[in-house]
């Protein structure tokens, strides 16, 4: 990541996500910003419903992050959700995905996988892939 303000972003998502993952079977979608001196946020929703899906909150938060980029009082802003993704050898397995962009239009997703075990949990390789920006796509 070429900026400062994804990479913290990155940690703080990545810290919320496992200590989450430590407490319960899965996580609820987190979203975070930084304002426009660095300092990392969390974002906070309420859909009117007390046990809202993921998808719900995503929409959300994806609504309040673009209104944010737009009002250009953020820089950075990244979610994380609980997902199955397909390793190398066909095998399913359960990850963190973590959406970040940031104002410059670097803009990625990083997979990380982890295994639950009895023991704690066992996480794999950070992998990224570039993606569109949608966040800051509608400045």
């Amino acid at each position: 990541m070429a900026h400062a303000q994804s990479e913290l972003l990155l940690h703080f998502l990545l810290e919320l996500t496992k200590n989450q993952l430590q407490k319960h079977v899965s996580f609820h979608p987190i979203a975070a910003s930084t304002d426009t001196s660095g300092q990392p946020t969390l974002e906070a929703v309420h859909t009117g419903n007390e046990h809202p899906k993921p998808e719900e909150l995503m929409t959300e938060y994806s609504r309040i992050l673009k209104e944010k980029a737009k009002q250009g009082s953020i820089t950075a802003a990244g979610t994380t959700l609980d997902v199955k993704i397909t390793k190398e050898d066909g095998s399913a397995t359960d990850a963190i995905q973590i959406d970040l962009e940031h104002v410059s239009g670097e803009s990625m997703t990083l997979f990380l996988s982890y295994i639950k075990n009895g023991s704690g949990i066992e996480y794999g390789e950070l992998s990224r892939q570039q993606k569109d920006p949608i966040w800051f796509a509608a400045k």
